[in-house]
């Protein structure tokens, strides 16, 4: 997905599959995919740059 995206760093291509995830009511390691947007926004879950 990451050729595809259009987000400049690797965070904004994670967030944008966790957005897909959460409208299509998926769940990520039996967590809301909200939760981790939350997660990684507010700095608790770092995402590696590459």
């Amino acid at each position: 997905m990451r050729p595809r995206s259009m987000a400049h760093k690797r965070e904004g291509t994670v967030l944008e599959i966790l957005g897909i995830a959460q409208s299509i009511g998926c769940t990520v390691d039996d967590m809301h995919p909200h939760d981790l947007v939350d997660k990684i926004k507010d700095g608790e879950l770092e995402i590696p740059a590459e």
